[in-house]
C-alpha cells in the first residue's frame, strides 16, 4: 500500500476523534468564555466542533478597551471617599455593607495599577484626617493656653498640605466643604476662649471628644479600607504623630 493511502486510512480512523474531541471542548469553552444560547447551541456538533476549533484562537475582549479611566477613577475617587467618611445608623448598617460589597467588586475587578490609584487617595485620606486631628488639637490647646495670635487659617500647617494634593491628584472638591467648617468651628472655639464664654471644664471636655472622635473616625475607617480592598491599610498604627500631646511635626509611613 502506498504511504499516500496508509496516512489516508489513519486520518479517517481518528478523524472521528478529533470531531468528538473538538465537540467536547467547544462545549466548554462556550460555557466559559460566550453567551448562554451560544452554550446551548454548542450542542449540536457543528457549532460545537466551531467552537472547540476557535478556541485556539480566541481572545477576551479588553472589557474597558473603551473606558475614558481619567472620568471613570476620578468618579470612583468621589465614591471612595463618601464611603470612607460615611458613618451610617445601627439600622443602616446592613445596607451599608451591600453597598461596601458591591463597590469592592467593582473596583478589585480593575487592573492593578487602577486599584493602587485608588488604595492611594483612601490612605491618603487617613492622613488627612491623622493631620486635621494634630492641627485641631495644637490650636486648641495653644488657645487655651493663651498662645494662640496667629490668623486663623494658618491653624493647618500640617492637613491643608494633604489636602491641597488629595484636591489636584484625585479631584475630590468636595473636601474643601468639610475643611471651611473646620474652620468656622476653630474661630468659633478661639472668640469663646478669648471671651471667656467657654470654661476650662468645657473646653477640655471639648479636646477628650475631639480625641474620641478621631480614634472613632480611624477604626471606621480601616474597617471600610479592609471590606472594600480585602486588606488592611499599611502600617496604619504608625501613622501618628510624633507627640500628640506637644503636637510637633507628625511622620506618616506606608508600606
Amino acid at each position: 500500500m502506498k504511504k499516500e493511502g496508509i496516512l489516508s486510512s489513519i486520518l479517517l480512523s481518528i478523524l472521528p476523534y478529533i470531531i468528538f474531541f473538538l465537540w467536547g471542548f467547544g462545549v466548554i469553552h462556550s460555557y466559559k468564555k460566550h453567551s448562554k444560547i451560544d452554550f446551548v447551541v454548542s450542542f449540536f456538533p457543528p457549532w460545537g466542533v466551531f467552537r472547540g476549533a476557535e478556541s485556539f484562537w480566541h481572545k477576551t475582549p479588553d472589557k474597558y478597551a473603551k473606558i475614558d479611566w481619567n472620568k471613570r477613577l476620578e468618579g470612583d475617587g468621589i465614591i471612595l471617599l463618601t464611603l470612607l467618611a460615611a458613618a451610617p445608623e445601627t439600622g443602616q448598617q446592613t445596607e451599608m455593607n451591600d453597598v461596601l460589597e458591591d463597590f469592592s467588586k467593582r473596583v478589585l475587578d480593575y487592573p492593578k495599577d487602577k486599584i493602587e490609584y485608588l488604595k492611594d487617595a483612601a490612605k491618603m485620606y487617613y492622613r488627612f484626617l491623622d493631620a486635621v486631628s494634630v492641627d485641631m488639637q495644637k490650636f486648641c490647646k495653644e488657645t487655651i493656653d493663651g498662645k494662640v495670635s496667629y490668623q486663623i487659617s494658618d491653624w493647618s500647617v500640617h492637613c491643608k498640605p494633604i489636602m491641597d494634593s488629595l484636591l489636584s491628584i484625585y479631584k475630590i472638591t468636595e473636601i474643601r466643604a468639610g475643611y471651611d467648617e473646620m474652620n468656622s468651628s476653630l474661630e468659633e472655639f478661639k472668640n469663646q476662649v478669648q471671651n471667656n464664654t467657654l470654661s476650662n471644664e468645657d473646653a477640655d471636655t471639648f479636646l477628650r471628644g475631639m480625641d474620641k472622635l478621631d480614634k472613632a473616625n480611624k477604626t471606621r475607617i480601616q474597617r471600610i479600607y479592609r471590606m472594600i480592598f480585602n486588606e488592611s491599610i499599611p502600617n496604619a498604627d504608625a501613622i501618628q504623630s510624633a507627640d500628640r500631646n506637644s503636637i510637633g511635626l507628625t511622620e506618616y509611613v506606608f508600606g
